[in-house]
């Protein structure tokens, strides 16, 4: 079965049903010479896990599974307040937005319980990563409250 990755350009590999998303890695690091351990594989929303198969994941002929890099040192995001006050971030695309709530808490004593994140109109969930929602360097987290009882 064949599968496409994107990266830059859509590449098509080789898969079976039984390979390891590591071997996935492998095989990408074998046409573009990206190492295993920089690279993070989402299909849609969901990222893959190096133990995971082909098959684990449900991943059909001719999917298509996106490939984003993990560069050291990061990058920079900004969370703004509603009150208009910015606080830099130094994360990596492979944080979640809860261990982004937790440095934006060791910056600003806002409790993780508290903030809600909202990018591109679109709320944030906790478990997914910056890479999922292709939050990328000097982009903008909007923060807003959340009160007891309530949404915001």
């Amino acid at each position: 079965m064949f599968i496409f990755v994107k990266f830059r350009l859509r590449a098509r590999i080789e898969v079976n049903s039984y390979d390891t998303i590591l071997q996935v890695k492998n095989k990408i690091k074998a046409l573009h010479d990206i190492d295993v351990n920089k690279q993070l594989l989402h299909l849609g929303n969901q990222r893959l896990e190096n133990e995971g198969t082909i098959n684990d994941y449900n991943i059909k002929e001719n999917d298509q599974i996106r490939l984003t890099l993990i560069i050291a040192g990061g990058f920079q995001i900004f969370v703004e307040d509603l009150d208009g006050r910015t606080t830099s971030l130094q994360v990596q695309s492979s944080y979640t937005i809860k261990k982004v709530k937790e440095l934006y808490y060791e910056r600003n004593g806002l409790e993780v319980g508290k903030q809600r994140y909202i990018f591109g109109g679109q709320p944030l969930l906790d478990d997914r990563t910056l890479s999922s929602y292709n939050i990328m360097a000097r982009k903008t987290i909007n923060l807003v409250y959340r009160l007891v009882g309530g949404f915001f």
